[in-house]
């Protein structure tokens, strides 16, 4: 994008640090939320006096999903289609599984 080559830590950030970030912060979400069965928030009951727990409706836990796969999926995504792009314009056959 400058016009000069990256140096070797720049390299290693992006192509194994970062991900690997990502991927690890998107594994522990996955299994508290597995572990926690369902989200929930603490709002004041003003009838009680006092916080209580309450679950998130399920357009909420929706958004939430939304939210989290959107911003993880899209370094994933592009990297297949990156892959799948190099891949046509070569002109290699599809590897048979």
């Amino acid at each position: 994008m400058t016009g000069r080559t990256l140096s070797w830590y720049w390299k290693i950030m992006w192509a194994g640090v970062s991900p690997l970030l990502i991927i690890s912060l998107l594994l522990f979400y996955l299994s508290d939320y597995i572990l926690t069965g369902t989200l929930q928030y603490q709002a004041w009951d003003a009838s009680q006096g006092q916080l209580v727990t309450k679950d998130y409706p399920a357009y909420a836990l929706a958004v939430i999903g939304l939210l989290v796969a959107s911003s993880t999926m899209c370094i994933p995504l592009v990297a297949l289609g990156t892959f799948v792009l190099r891949r046509l314009r070569r002109g290699d056959p599809a590897p048979v599984a």
